[in-house]
């Protein structure tokens, strides 16, 4: 038996082997939330309605509804512009001032371009509800999702680095919910998902996160 080359590849196994850092951006959160159903009301919803949606009705209105409620719904659920995210990761465990990836998957199944466009934003709050951090992704715009129909509209996968507590204001270590949001480039939020779980200002958990010292 060749114990010097058992000897040589434990030690390598040794030097190769991640540490607790690397370890910890390994384990990750993974979320798949489904669309909620509900009718949306967002920013520029008529204009896009108009051109691009417009029907009228030529009956008693409650009556319509009572005879195609089905339908009406399904219609309302394509009018316009419809953000569905169908997948977000994001690490468990993350280092103060350590950059770290965020993978997330969107597609519009509505029937329209989202002409007032938005940013995807994470936002971190601690157990009292404060903000304790926004991260804003700028390079992604989804006005650049193009629409389909809910069963094949065209997904998009985007990738982005984000860096916790390297400027002011300090985020301190501790666990927090993570929320997602649609909306400014500093983070407001302004479009409404199809996802529970709203804040009441269209932001909407999807899990914890932990931040620790590095």
């Amino acid at each position: 038996m060749n114990y010097k080359r058992f000897a040589l590849a434990g030690a390598l196994s040794l030097l190769l082997a991640p540490g607790p850092a690397a370890r910890a951006q390994e384990a990750s959160t993974t979320v798949c939330p489904a669309d909620t159903g509900a009718a949306l009301v967002n920013p520029d919803m008529g204009w896009t309605m108009h051109f691009y949606s417009n029907m009228s009705i030529h009956w008693w209105p409650r009556v319509e509804l009572a005879e195609n409620r089905g339908l009406i719904q399904r219609i309302n659920l394509r009018l316009g512009y419809r953000l569905q995210l169908r997948r977000l990761s994001w690490p468990r465990e993350v280092p103060l001032g350590k950059p770290f990836r965020v993978t997330s998957v969107w597609a519009n199944a509505g029937v329209a371009p989202c002409y007032p466009g938005g940013f995807v934003t994470l936002t971190l709050k601690d157990d009292q509800a404060g903000i304790g951090s926004v991260l804003a992704d700028e390079q992604f715009n989804v006005r650049d999702l193009v629409p389909g129909p809910p069963e094949a509209a065209p997904a998009r996968t985007n990738d982005c680095r984000f860096t916790i507590g390297r400027f002011a204001p300090v985020t301190k270590p501790g666990q927090y919910a993570l929320f997602v949001s649609v909306g400014l480039r500093d983070g407001t939020p302004r479009i409404a998902l199809p996802l529970a779980d709203d804040d009441g200002q269209h932001r909407y958990r999807l899990g914890q996160i932990t931040l620790r010292e590095e």
